[in-house]
């Protein structure tokens, strides 16, 4: 009985018969890092088959894609695959998988937005030209295939990691000095119709809720518009994004799926996502609740006003495990963070491999807690126990979270992005997370910590 509900709940992919047994005896461990992950696909080594990994269907997902993978190459097909999921689900993961899959019926490509990312795994593996193509900048790849090159994409797959990131038309236009004119989605829509009628596959990996930079705030209507403005489009898609899609006229197929609703990084982050994310919402509560769960399972939630107390915390607790990685992360709208000891990188910062790869010795490690990067250098990457400076760009009234500093006249909504800041900057733990909140003038910094207590996070000892 218990296999057949195993079996029901989480098919083991391909067929095989499983052996229910060992998998229900063998001992929980999060998936590898993504970096040490990228290292194992790129060296062709199996990833570790292991419980979470199967709850949480990943294999299946990666199946599926191929598949469908497999039906646009048969039928001369374009296909749109959106793939969602919450922080730390395996999306990133997911897209390395595939675009390294041996079953891939057309060569592949895994672009993406997010520099730091692409540095980090760059550093990672090694350099040279081939881990150059393991992974690639988007806007260096739109401009290859768009602006130096007339000829059809070789690569007939694009997987495009953090796709909700996507550029709308005017940062495009902006970025790029006028060479290129559309949305991010136009463009990559554009590459397939360059050429003869041929199959073309565009995976789009979405993390909700993780849009922070001007110019990202479209969402999924950009890519709505995108296959609209095209002819031939299919679309593969969880139900709540299909919808708009069908609303649309598209041909849109529905897979359940494709919404990756597990966290993969630990068996505690997921808990610590739903922390954030009654946080953020302003029900302190509730977030106690889920925080009083935290403290349970042995995950660290400590909020602090002496950043120097959790320096040494975090440096005593990994002291005896040199593979652990660490380091501060900032708001980029706290202007003021290196009354501190903090240096904020800058945003054109070169040196992303060597602050999450390296040791404490290193003068450009994170571990040495006093080079900080903000959202736009963490957002798809991790840390074992992050320490995270709040900043008064985002405070708490007594009521309500409150927006200080963003007037950009190119953001359409700066609460929304604020408060994805802070999203992205409060899960990137495995083991844990620490806040610091600055004692300040303002009343409002009190508040805040005030309210980071409420929510659960614990005091400091010392």
């Amino acid at each position: 009985m218990l296999g057949d509900l195993i079996r029901e709940l989480c098919p083991f992919p391909s067929g095989k018969p499983a052996d229910v047994a060992a998998w229900t005896s063998a001992p929980y461990c999060p998936l590898p890092s993504l970096v040490e992950a990228a290292r194992l696909l790129f060296e062709r080594q199996p990833l570790p088959r292991i419980r979470r990994a199967e709850s949480a269907r990943i294999p299946e997902t990666v199946s599926l894609v191929e598949s469908i993978v497999g039906e646009a190459a048969r039928h001369n097909r374009r296909t749109l695959v959106l793939v969602s999921g919450v922080p730390g689900s395996g999306k990133t993961l997911l897209g390395l998988q595939l675009v390294h899959s041996r079953d891939l019926a057309l060569p592949a490509v895994f672009v993406s937005g997010n520099g730091p990312l692409v540095q980090v795994l760059q550093y990672a593996l090694g350099g040279g030209r081939a881990r150059r193509e393991f992974v690639q900048d988007l806007r260096s790849f739109l401009r290859d295939k768009l602006i130096r090159s007339q000829a059809p994409s070789r690569e007939r797959v694009v997987v495009f990691d953090e796709a909700q990131r996507a550029w709308d038309r005017d940062r495009v236009l902006l970025k790029h000095k006028g060479q290129l004119v559309g949305s991010e989605p136009e463009l990559l829509v554009r590459i397939a119709d360059r050429g003869p009628h041929e199959a073309f596959v565009l995976v789009a990996l979405i993390g909700e809720g993780q849009e922070i930079h001007a110019g990202e705030e479209a969402g999924i209507g950009q890519w709505v518009e995108a296959v609209c403005g095209s002819s031939g489009w299919h679309v593969v898609a969880p139900e709540h994004l299909a919808q708009r899609f069908r609303a649309a006229g598209v041909e849109t197929r529905v897979e359940s799926i494709l919404n990756l609703t597990s966290t993969l990084r630990s068996h505690r982050a997921s808990l610590a996502a739903k922390w954030v994310d009654l946080l953020l919402a302003g029900q302190l509560d509730d977030a106690a609740n889920i925080a009083s769960q935290l403290h349970e399972s042995k995950f660290t939630l400590y909020v602090a006003r002496d950043l120097e107390a959790l320096r040494e915390y975090v440096r005593h607790r990994y002291e005896s495990d040199p593979a652990k990685r660490y380091g501060i992360l900032v708001s980029s709208k706290y202007r003021n963070a290196g009354v501190h000891g903090i240096q904020p990188v800058q945003a054109s910062y070169w040196y992303y491999g060597e602050w999450y790869e390296e040791g404490p010795s290193h003068p450009r490690s994170g571990c040495g807690l006093r080079i900080a990067v903000t959202e736009f250098g963490c957002q798809g990457l991790e840390l074992d126990c992050p320490i995270v400076c709040w900043g008064p760009d985002l405070t708490w009234s007594g009521a309500g979270w409150v927006v200080r500093g963003s007037r950009s006249r190119h953001v359409m909504d700066p609460g929304r992005l604020r408060k994805n800041a802070y999203r992205v900057l409060l899960t990137r733990g495995r083991d844990g997370l620490c806040v610091f909140v600055p004692q300040g003038p303002d009343r409002e910094m009190d508040l805040t910590y005030a309210a980071l207590l409420r929510a659960g996070a614990l005091r400091f000892p010392g």
